[in-house]
This record gives structure tokens, sequence and C-alpha cells, in this order.
């Protein structure tokens, strides 16, 4: 039976996620912090492989059956949904200047996120400033000081 609105008003918290189905793989799945997440679960290519489309109330019941609509469509016409999600994802964070100082900022900010402190902070080699530095240079006036990693390595 598809989900309504008032059921979805109503899901409380578990101690334990649950889910609510809706139809033909869209459910909501409801958090034991209070949160409600759309998912679809469909198979592609033999594998069962499940999409996040968004939490509730941004995406509602209707946003959510298009969602699943459109996700559908895509695997008929061959496309597995979660790869064309993760494409169009890569697509919004495009540098847009192609510039080596943007990609190297932007990775260095991506890897120090996951970095102990330590690492971060040690790490000269990868610094934005390093990098900067060196890239401006021809190979030949790079000094092997200048590319040593950090003691802990």
């Amino acid at each position: 039976m598809a989900l309504t609105n008032v059921d979805i008003k109503n899901a409380k918290p578990r101690d334990k996620s649950y889910r609510l189905y809706d139809e033909r793989g869209l459910y909501l799945e409801v958090t034991p912090a209070g949160g409600k997440l759309w998912r679809l679960k469909y198979r592609f290519g033999g594998k069962e492989k499940r999409l996040a489309i968004g939490p509730y109330p941004k995406f509602g019941l209707k946003a959510a059956r298009e969602a699943r609509d459109s996700a559908r469509s895509l695997r008929a016409s061959g496309i597995d949904p979660s790869e064309q999600k993760k494409l169009q994802k890569a697509a919004q964070t495009k540098h847009t200047d192609g510039a080596f100082e943007t990609l190297a900022t932007e990775w260095h900010a991506g890897k120090s996120r996951v970095w102990s402190t330590i690492h971060s902070k040690f790490d000269d080699l990868s610094s934005p400033a390093t990098i900067f530095s060196i890239a401006q240079r021809q190979v030949n006036q790079i000094d092997p000081s200048q590319l040593r990693l950090p003691h802990h390595f």
C-alpha cells in the first residue's frame, strides 16, 4: 500500500532505523535521531543498489516519487541512476578556471579534512604554498631537499 503524507508525518523515531515502504522501490528511512530520508532500492547489472534521494521534508512525497520515476526511466535506458548522480555531482564541482593553484588548493582542503592534525601541520610538501613555489620552477631547478617527506613517513 502506498504511503500518504499523514503516514510520513506520524512516523516517530524508534531505537533502530526503520523503513516505511511506498511503491516501486521507494521508501522512507526513519532514523533514531528522528531524521527521515528518502531512498530508492533497485537492481542494475544483476546487483541490488540503493539511491539516496534526499531528506524529508525538503523532498516531499510528490518530489520523492518524481525522483523515483526519473531514476527508473534512466535505468530503463541502460543508465545506472547512482552513477549518473555521481557524474552530475562531479560536473558541479569541476574546476572553472583550470588553474593548477585552484586544483591544488581544493585537493589540500579536501585532504586536510581527513588528515590528523599532526599530519596536516607537518606535511610541508603538500601545503599549497610549497606546491605553488615548486610548480613555478623547472624540474632541474628543484632541490631534492625541498621535496622531503615529513619524518613520520
